[in-house]
């Protein structure tokens, strides 16, 4: 399956990091996954490619982009305290900008067939319910989600298709 690290054109004019990885069928639905706080790590990595081998077209991007320790932390001596600490320097309104953003270019890739679902992880999490609450999304999936409580009056909101 075809796979690559690329960037997607944020509303602000910066770009966005992002692994894309896609069906060997060649078209699908679409999956964008935030992962947690420790960023693009091997097991994202993993989650897209093996998406990509049930037919999905992924975008596995770095919420952290803007921050000044981006990346993926896996493995770095002291990756706990630093993601935390960027984790609290997150401005969650330009990161759903930047969702929906991500949304739109797989949207616009002939391999997407149009349908897209947001996967977060952890800190991710918070960005499925908000895909779903906000950004009219067929699917949200969220795995162990952080900070999602303060989110919940929008809960009324979610109408995935």
């Amino acid at each position: 399956m075809p796979s690559e690290y690329t960037t997607v054109s944020a509303a602000d004019g910066g770009a966005i990091p992002t692994y894309i990885s896609t069906p060997a069928s060649g078209s699908g639905p679409g999956v964008v996954i935030i992962p947690s706080i420790i960023g693009v790590a091997s097991d994202i990595v993993d989650w897209a490619d093996k998406l990509a081998a049930e037919g999905y077209v992924v975008s596995a991007t770095d919420p952290f982009w803007r921050d000044e320790d981006s990346g993926n932390l896996e493995g770095q001596e002291d990756a706990r305290d630093r993601a935390f600490a960027r984790m609290g320097r997150v401005d969650q309104a330009v990161n759903v900008s930047d969702l929906e953003m991500l949304l739109n270019d797989l949207k616009s890739r002939p391999q997407c067939n149009g349908k897209v679902a947001v996967m977060g992880f952890c800190f991710g999490g918070a960005y499925a319910f908000l895909g779903a609450a906000r950004l009219g999304i067929d699917a949200g999936i969220a795995f162990h989600s952080g900070k999602i409580s303060p989110l919940l009056a929008e809960a009324g909101d979610v109408n995935c298709r």
